[in-house]
Parts: structure tokens; sequence; C-alpha cells
């Protein structure tokens, strides 16, 4: 064939529209394919995202002629059989390399799109890479990528998923149903049926609910679908006496372990989010206080140097945009300024040493710190957990260990020792995310206004939500006062951020 052509394809869908699936049919066709002897190699890049961040795997990532090879000698061991014939087989550009959800990178995001396309790509890889679109920064992919676009599902193949779903009369009625009833989408314009997920939670709700009243909202049809998945699971395992309070303790304490995932940007849920979550139910002022315990910048009394990771601390005109966050000194130039790099490659304008706190440490001495306190916080966590009420104590043990043993909907086992899960789609995440900020938990992270696109999916559920999800946005920023001054301090992605200013404005009748 023609080298010189590209053969680096990016996908392009909104969430839950089977890119996922789409990548496994991928995989299973090239199996099959006996006649161009390619080798897939299927990454999901939230995983490649957790090695690369990972303090253990950071060397591997640091050495390596890329990082789709640091990964699999992650995984699969640098001496193993299967990583030296994967290796192999990319070096002779022999592998179909596909990399599914740029958009649940989290921190990692913005590093793996400039490594995708800086590096993998002219490295002569054929590639398939899958992002929902908010947040994706199409120009990066413009020359060496063809653009994607995962249409939604037409009537005619919706219609004929139902009567693969049901029998007569049933999938007629639930057909009829779907084109006269089922929920419109706010963005597209076109029934949200049209995405594989929510048609597949229509008919089970259908199903279940033998005509009782149906969601008329995607928010209504996730609240939903959970709840059934719940409910049916509790009594299989209690019975239906104990079933209904047991369902909503634990609903209660999945929505809270999703809230921290997502304030963390994370899809792998570990031990530490899961006890964040049941003590921030019972005591948000004590989880708080050891967050700020554990997470500030060691005491140091020097003067700030280049390689010191800092935080900006300052008002001033230049630094407030980026008040709060933590980046690496550049070198100091004319007038002792310098500039603020940030993980997720933004950085400040020119700045002075009064208006950055600095721990004195470089990137590796800050990586050696963080991870320490990680243990100390970890420690902490299970004490104060130790005295948490009964009913709590409880929701939380019967979580840890169904979910050990793979038996809990909603959340997928990722590894057993230690304990790594995630929700079984990131938009059910993003759905629990979205109603804890309307139940009032606060916000650890950034403020709404500068949300990434991390945020986008939970932000559009929220406003189905209604006046309740704005509300929530400012307690969850800790806004007091009826007014907000947002002068220099809009970051992150400017469609989500401006997204969220507008829905607090739209649901705050005090607010200026």
């Amino acid at each position: 064939g023609d080298a010189s052509s590209r053969a680096c394809f990016v996908l392009v869908a909104n969430a839950a529209t089977g890119k996922t699936v789409l990548m496994s049919q991928m995989v299973m066709h090239l199996l099959t394919d006996e006649t161009r002897g390619a080798v897939p190699v299927l990454i999901k890049v939230q995983q490649l995202q957790r090695r690369l961040l990972s303090d253990e795997d950071r060397p591997t990532f640091a050495g390596a002629w890329n990082w789709v090879d640091a990964f699999l000698q992650c995984e699969y061991g640098a001496e193993s059989e299967l990583y030296r014939a994967l290796r192999q087989a990319m070096m002779a550009r022999r592998t179909i390399l596909l990399l599914d959800g740029i958009d649940e990178g989290g921190e990692a995001r913005e590093a793996v799109e400039k490594h995708i396309v800086r590096v993998l790509a002219p490295q002569g890889h054929i590639m398939l890479v899958t992002s929902r679109p908010a947040g994706l920064r199409g120009y990066l992919f413009e020359e060496n990528f063809h653009r994607l676009q995962l249409c939604p599902l037409t009537e005619a193949q919706q219609d004929m998923v139902i009567r693969q779903r049901l029998v007569a009369p049933q999938c007629e009625d639930l057909v009829q149903y779907v084109r006269a009833n089922a929920p419109m989408d706010a963005e597209s314009g076109l029934r949200v049926t049209g995405n594989p997920l929510m048609l597949s939670m229509y008919i089970s709700l259908f199903k279940s609910r033998k005509g009782g009243a149906m969601p008329t909202t995607t928010a209504e049809l996730y609240a939903m679908a959970s709840k059934a998945m719940l409910d049916r699971v509790d009594r299989k395992e209690r019975g239906a006496a104990a079933a209904e309070s047991s369902a909503l303790s634990l609903e209660r304490l999945l929505q809270s372990i999703f809230f921290e995932a997502h304030v963390a940007k994370q899809r792998i849920i570990d031990e530490e989010q899961l006890l964040s979550a049941a003590l921030g139910m019972h005591d948000p002022k004590r989880l708080a206080a050891i967050r700020e315990e554990t997470s500030a910048l060691p005491f140091f009394e020097g003067d700030a140097a280049n390689g010191h990771v800092v935080d900006v601390i300052s008002d001033d005109e230049q630094a407030l945009p980026y008040k709060g966050r933590r980046g690496v000194m550049g070198l100091i130039g004319h007038g002792a300024e310098f500039k603020v790099a940030f993980p997720d490659g933004t950085q400040t304008g020119y700045l002075k040493a009064h208006q950055v706190h600095s721990s004195g440490l470089n990137q590796t001495g800050y990586e050696q710190h963080v991870a320490s306190t990680k243990l100390l916080r970890l420690s902490v966590l299970r004490a104060a957990c130790d005295a948490l009420p009964q009913d709590q104590s409880d929701a939380l043990s019967s979580l840890q260990t169904r979910v050990a043993q793979d038996r809990l909907p909603l959340l997928s086992l990722v590894q057993a020792a230690p304990l790594q899960v995630q929700s079984s789609h990131l938009s059910f995440q993003e759905f629990y995310a979205a109603r804890a900020i309307c139940s009032g938990m606060a916000l650890s992270g950034p403020p709404p206004w500068q949300w990434e696109a991390w945020w986008a999916n939970a932000l559009r559920l929220g406003r189905e939500m209604g006046g309740t999800f704005g509300r929530g946005l400012i307690r969850a920023a800790g806004v007091t006062g009826d007014s907000l001054d947002l002068s220099k301090r809009l970051g992150g992605d400017r469609v989500t951020a401006c997204q969220a200013v507008a829905t607090i404005l739209a649901d705050s009748t005090s607010l200026t």
C-alpha cells in the first residue's frame, strides 16, 4: 500500500453510544482475519493513565520508545514471551493500536493526546482512537488522523433491537411507546433511545414496570434503571423485607463513592476513595480536615527555585486565575520572574516568588512525598471509619465484600488486592456525581467555573435535574453571600466552565 497515506483514525461519539463495543468487535474481526496478519492491541486509556501516574511504573514509561510499549511491559512483564511478541509486532508495524476512551484519561488526558499525535502517529503505527467530543482538541489530530463520527441508532435499528429483546405483543407496544414518548436529547434533538445503552435500559424498565410510569428525561432513566438493578440484587440476597432500606443506604454510599471518584478525575476507584465516601457522608468536616492535613506542601523556608513544585497562592492580577493550583516552577529570568507549568499542559504568565509557596522539592522528591502522605491519609481514614455509625459501617462492609466478589451492580471489579473497582459505565459515575451535587456535597477540587471537559456529561445530566442542581453547584463551591466575582477566575475547558456558570445563574434568584 501507499505508506504516505494516513492510517490513523479518531472515532468521536457521545457517552454510551457503543465506542467500546465497537473496539471489541474490531478485535474479534482482526483475530479471525487470517489474510492480513494484523495484531490488535486494545488499551483502555483509563488503565494507561493509572500506569502512567503510578510511582512504580513511571521509570518504565520514561525509558520506553513509546507509552504503548511501556504499558505492555508493565502489564505482562518485560521478560514475558507475550510482551516480546507484541513488541516485535509493533516494531514491524504489524499491530493495530486500539486506544479506547481518551476522554477517560483524567489528569493525564492532555499528555496522552500529545503522545498519540506527536509520538505514536509519526512512528507509523496504524491506530484507531476513540473519544467523546467534549474537550477533544481536534486540531491536534488534523495532520495524521481521519475523523469518524459514530451515529445514533436509526429508528429501524431501534425497532430491531426491541423485537430481539421482547416477544409480541410487548415488543410492538414498546416500539410504539418509544416513537411517541421516549425522551428527547436536548443537544441532538433526537430520541435518547438512539443511544444503545439508553435503549437497553429503556427496554429493561419497560419489562420490569409492566405498565408503570416511564422516565421522561435521561437523568430519570439513569435513576430508575440504577435503582431497579440495586433492588433486584438486594431482594435476591436479603429478601423483600430488608431490601428497600438496604438498597437505599447502599445507593447513598455508591453516590458518595462516585462523587469522590469524579472529583478526583478517576475511573479507577481505590480504598481511599471508598473510605473517603463513607466518612464524607457521616462527618464531612473531619474528611476535609484529613485532606487538608495530608495534602499540603511540606514546610519550606528557603527560596523557590527552578524545578520546585509550588502552589500559586496570590490574589494578584497575574496569579489570580491560577490560585490554588499546583505546578512546577520554571527558569527564573529577567526581573526574578518565572512561569509555573501545570500537569494539564497549561502555564501561568510571569510570576514572582511572593506569589507562590514552594515545597523545596523537585518532581521526583514531590512524588515520593505524595506517596508517603497517601499512605498516611489511608491509615487515618481507616481509623476514622472504624468509628462510623453501625448502619453506615454495615453498608461499607457489605459493599467491600460484594464488590470484591464482583456481585454488585454499577461497580465492576478491576483487581481484588489491593481492591480497585470502577463504575460499570462512566455515565453512571457522572449521573451520581451530579445527584451528589444536588444533595449538597462539597467539592474538594476546582470550582465549577474551572471545570475541565471531564465534567461535561455530569453537567448535562445535572441540568436535567432542575433547579436543585444549580443551587447545589453554589453550595458545592462554597459560595456565600449574594454575589460571585468571576473576574479572571474562569479556567478549565471554556465551554464546560461557561455552561456551569450559566447553570448557576439560571437557577439562582439572588446571585449576581
